[in-house]
C-alpha cells in the first residue's frame, strides 16, 4: 500500500478495483482518444463555431421574444385605455338616456301630440296615400 498514489490510498481502492469512477483501462482509453483527436481541452473549430452560430440564434430567439413581449405589453395598454374610455361614454349615454326617458314620462301627461298622433295614423291608414304634386 505504500507504493500507490495518495489519492487511491486515501480511499482504499486500488487501480484495477471496480470502486474508483474510472478503471486504469477506461482512464487510458479517454485519454488516447482525446489525444488521437489532438484536441486534449479544446474542442474542435467546427464545435466551436456551430456553439457560437447557436449561441447567437439563442440571443436573437431571446431579444425578439422581448421585443414581442413588450409589443404586446404596450398593445394591452392601449386597449385597457381604449376600453376605459368606452365605458366612460357607455356610462355617460346611459346617464343621458334615463334623463329623457324621465324627461319623456313627466311630459306624457301635458302632451297634446299623443292623441293627435293616434289620429294621423288612423288618417294614413283608412286612406288612399297621396300623389306628389311636383
Amino acid at each position: 500500500r505504500r507504493n500507490m498514489p495518495l489519492l487511491f490510498m486515501d480511499t482504499g481502492c486500488e487501480l484495477s478495483s471496480p470502486c474508483g469512477s474510472l478503471s486504469a483501462e477506461e482512464y487510458s482509453s479517454s485519454t488516447s482518444a482525446l489525444e488521437r483527436d489532438g484536441e486534449g481541452n479544446q474542442p474542435r473549430p467546427r464545435v466551436t463555431k456551430r456553439r457560437e452560430k447557436n449561441r447567437d440564434a439563442a440571443r436573437k430567439s431571446r431579444r425578439k421574444q422581448t421585443e414581442r413581449a413588450d409589443e404586446l405589453h404596450e398593445e394591452l395598454q392601449s386597449l385597457e385605455q381604449s376600453n376605459s374610455a368606452l365605458q366612460k361614454e357607455i356610462a355617460k349615454l346611459k346617464k343621458d338616456l334615463r334623463l329623457y326617458e324621465t324627461a319623456l314620462e313627466r311630459h306624457k301627461p301635458h302632451c297634446r301630440l299623443k292623441d293627435a298622433a293616434s289620429s294621423l295614423a288612423d288618417l294614413k291608414t283608412s286612406s288612399a296615400p297621396l300623389q306628389d304634386s311636383s
